[in-house]
């Protein structure tokens, strides 16, 4: 059996999935295959990124890796966080994030705002996320400002509309494109659990 990493063709450049290729018995056509698809982020996003969730998080930190910019952010945060899993890195364009696993947030939510967990199970969007997560690193002071009477309000208004803009902004098609790309990958890793054949 052989088995390697591979990027579903499907635009998300971040989704990865394990694939595994088993010989079937050929009913007429020689060199079949069944190719069995399994959710699993290559092991280089992993290492690089998500770092595994450590016990004592302070803050789980939903990401889109498909974000330039945003990405430019975590692998900051990534090097400020220094292997101490203060900060649960969770990629929500991965085809194996699972709302279920993450206080019911949906990825179209997740794609709209910017969305923590916190320990306790509380969700925060927007600057509190960012205020959260510079705090947990040790770096609050970096978001202190918007504590202040109505610097918050101000803060969280600029972030609301880049946020609105981001994947325009970024080049990238827009949200409802991506939900239907995604539930469509979805669905054909789905059927590709059961019964997918390629044919070598």
């Amino acid at each position: 059996m052989m088995a390697f990493v591979g990027s579903l063709g499907t635009g998300f450049t971040g989704s990865r999935v394990a694939v595994t290729r088993a010989p079937v018995r050929s009913v007429g056509l020689m060199g079949q295959s069944r190719v069995k698809m399994t959710l699993a982020p290559a092991r280089e996003e992993i290492s690089q990124v998500a770092g595994a969730a450590a016990e004592g998080w302070k803050v789980q930190l939903l990401y889109d890796s498909d974000c330039p910019l945003c990405m430019r952010e975590v692998n900051f945060l990534t090097k400020r966080d220094g292997g101490r899993g203060l900060v649960d890195f969770v990629d929500v364009s991965d085809l194996s994030y699972s709302p279920d696993e993450h206080q019911g947030i949906s990825f179209e939510d997740a794609m709209g705002r910017i969305h923590a967990v916190l320990p306790d199970g509380k969700v925060i969007t927007g600057i509190d996320v960012f205020v959260t997560v510079y705090e947990a690193l040790g770096m609050g002071w970096v978001y202190a400002v918007t504590k202040i009477p109505g610097v918050g309000k101000i803060a969280d208004s600029v972030y609301n509309m880049w946020a609105d803009a981001r994947l325009q902004l970024t080049g990238r098609k827009d949200l409802a494109e991506l939900v239907r790309e995604r539930e469509e990958a979805l669905a054909e890793v789905q059927d590709c659990e059961t019964s997918c054949k390629i044919e070598w």
